[in-house]
């Protein structure tokens, strides 16, 4: 299987929503782990320091689908955008085509519109598509605000003024990481559970591809593009989803579900070439869904750089932003850090 993944997979990846399948472990530690304050990761600020700047972005489109679709359709987008976060009943829409691969960006670009959007059958015409909401306008409006005012709290709560684009993946993957709380029951059920992006920002809970939208949205607000990825494993028992970022032009592999299932406060599944994803999850390459395009696979991204191994055994860190270090601590020296220089990525 090349760029494509083969019509079998496809349709089970389909199917199965290119999500989660198999329910990770479950963490044993992790009430403990979260009885802890959050700043046992993280050194103490300093009183210099002030928040993250942030100002909401209505217009954030990956990388990637502007590769896929073009300036047209970015266009048509952002259009969309506006009209959902005004809560208008209509936007240009040149066609029908547009219109559904608007629809399938919202769920990671614009998740407000993709949880109270109701399903539209019908086709744009004359160039307007139609929008119809699960609420009515004043009561969605509110939501528009809500939904603004929990993405700056996600920002100012992990984020410091100067940060650079290192220290605003690794600070919103611990922040997001240690504060979700995975959805075992919505995996398990045999009852239909609203899965989106949009509950994992609000709600702070979800499954695998909830979590890689929440995450990815947080990063485009602040400026560093990032994607999804799936794959089933090699046996093709489960699916599994996780975040593509990059980085000074290359890319990487993160999983904040593994992560917080696994040891919240650890670096084990950050920055991951294709290898140690491979590794950590039985994941082939050559099965990659980026973007869940259906349109490219592991070699038109290629996720190479193990500059980040280091961290990879990490169990708990500091981030001493002054000096850009990384202190982690490992299993076998728990009290002895090692240091892990960012500067080149900053």
């Amino acid at each position: 299987m090349g760029k494509w993944l083969t019509a079998g997979i496809l349709s089970v990846m389909l199917l199965l929503g290119t999500g989660c399948t198999e329910s990770p472990k479950k963490n044993t530690s992790m009430q403990e782990s979260q009885g802890s304050s959050q700043s046992s990761t993280k050194l103490p600020q300093e009183e210099t320091s002030k928040p993250y700047p942030f100002t909401f972005q209505p217009h954030v489109l990956s990388e990637e689908y502007k590769q896929a679709y073009g300036k047209k359709f970015e266009k048509s987008f952002y259009e969309f955008c506006d009209a959902v976060l005004a809560g208008e009943e209509s936007f240009m829409c040149p066609d029908s085509e547009t219109y559904y691969r608007i629809m399938e960006a919202a769920a990671t670009c614009m998740p407000i519109a993709d949880y109270y959007l109701e399903p539209q059958e019908h086709q744009p015409q004359n160039g307007v598509g139609k929008l119809e909401y699960s609420l009515e306008r004043d009561a969605y409006l509110r939501e528009v605000e809500r939904f603004q005012q929990t993405v700056s709290d996600w920002i100012t709560e992990n984020l410091q003024e100067g940060d650079g684009d290192f220290e605003k993946v690794i600070s919103l993957y611990s922040g997001f990481s240690q504060s979700v709380v995975y959805d075992y029951d919505a995996l398990e059920t045999e009852e239909w559970v609203d899965l989106s992006p949009y509950r994992a920002l609000m709600k702070r809970q979800g499954i695998c591809q909830e979590f890689v939208g929440a995450y990815a949205y947080l990063l485009m607000q602040v400026g560093v593009n990032s994607t999804g990825c799936g794959s089933l494993n090699r046996d093709h028992s489960a699916a599994h989803e996780w975040n593509m970022v990059q980085l000074d032009g290359k890319n990487y592999y993160l999983d904040t579900t593994f992560q917080n299932t696994t040891d919240p406060f650890g670096l084990q599944y950050f920055g991951m070439d294709e290898q140690r994803r491979d590794e950590a999850g039985d994941f082939d390459p050559a099965d990659y869904n980026i973007a869940n395009l259906n349109l490219y696979g592991a070699e038109d991204f290629p996720a190479r750089d193990r500059s980040f191994a280091p961290l990879w055994s990490a169990v708990r860190y500091e981030l001493d932003r002054k000096n850009k270090i990384v202190k982690y601590y490992t299993d076998y020296e728990t009290e002895h850090a090692e240091e892990f220089s960012y500067a080149a990525w900053n």
